[in-house]
């Protein structure tokens, strides 16, 4: 069949002066209704997070996220990018959760951490699908770009001292650099050196303070072990975000140290318990031995 180039042409015009009619139909008899809708949406753009603000003010934000709102608004400009690409789109379909308020959610998850079924239900969300959320925005925030993350993808960096040089090809270790044979470090590697050595010193103090703002870092887990991962490594990169706007102190080291003796009460009363549970199971053995024993002497 030949090919009718007026006729393409002319049906293709007259379809896009039908589809220009169209619109301008619907923009006289639902124009005012559109915009209204649209200034809406603008105006409560973060729902959730207006709502807390003005019912408790920024003193009650530090207390649900460990941010005022000034901070909460430092934090947001680093992820901004990030988390409107992660949630404006899901599915095909804008998320009917704004980032901001996605975010806000998931920092006092993190910070009171209890069920999700607790969490969701203080948002009105259903628990599967804001269990769905929670991990959206956490696997959004940190992408791993340290040392030796191409070479040991999905591993978590050891801490070691010169006596484990070598230790990468099998693990990821990161520890200060030997000076070469006959040479010397340049600047950048005696600065990293430094680095390196310097968490050691601090390494206590700073997981006094993951555990002491972000209580889903020391309570016992309870969620899926697929989730451990993404979610320790957003509370580190959270607590250094915090550390810019407070210090570390002593009483971090005293908290983490308030942490382990925790950890080493649960452990003794396990110990206990399956010591107890050990001692009744014999006491029950040497109960049946000696009613066998009497029934073997009746017969």
């Amino acid at each position: 069949m030949p090919i009718n180039a007026n006729a393409i042409l002319k049906r293709l015009q007259d379809q896009t002066i039908c589809d220009r009619s169209y619109l301008e139909a619907s923009f006289t008899t639902h124009g005012e209704a559109a915009r209204a809708a649209n200034e809406s949406d603008e105006a409560a753009a973060h729902p959730i997070m207006d709502k807390f603000i003005t019912d408790i003010g920024s003193e009650g934000i530090r207390k649900l996220t460990n941010f005022t709102v000034t901070e909460f608004e430092t934090l947001w400009s680093f992820v901004d990018t990030a988390m409107q690409s992660a949630l404006m789109e899901v599915r095909g379909r804008r998320s009917p959760t704004s980032p901001k308020d996605a975010i806000f959610i998931a920092l006092t998850v993190l910070k009171h951490f209890s069920s999700w079924e607790k969490h969701a239900a203080d948002y009105g969300f259903k628990a599967p699908t804001f269990e769905k959320l929670i991990m959206r925005v956490l696997s959004s925030l940190v992408p791993d770009l340290g040392e030796q993350a191409a070479l040991h993808r999905g591993s978590w960096a050891c801490l070691v001292d010169m006596g484990y040089i070598g230790i990468s090809h099998s693990l990821r270790g990161i520890h200060p650099k030997r000076r070469p044979a006959h040479g010397s470090l340049d600047a950048s590697d005696l600065e990293r050196n430094a680095n390196v050595s310097s968490d050691w010193v601090i390494v206590e103090n700073f997981f006094g303070r993951v555990c002491s703002v972000w209580r889903v870092s020391c309570a016992t887990y309870t969620w899926s072990e697929r989730n451990y991962s993404a979610i320790q490594r957003v509370t580190f990169a959270l607590t250094n975000f915090h550390l810019s706007l407070l210090s570390l102190r002593h009483d971090d080291e005293d908290f983490y140290g308030r942490v382990l003796a925790r950890y080493q009460r649960m452990a003794n009363e396990k110990k206990r318990k399956r010591q107890e549970t050990q001692r009744r199971y014999r006491l029950n053995r040497q109960e049946h031995a000696a009613m066998d024993a009497v029934r073997v002497m009746r017969l």
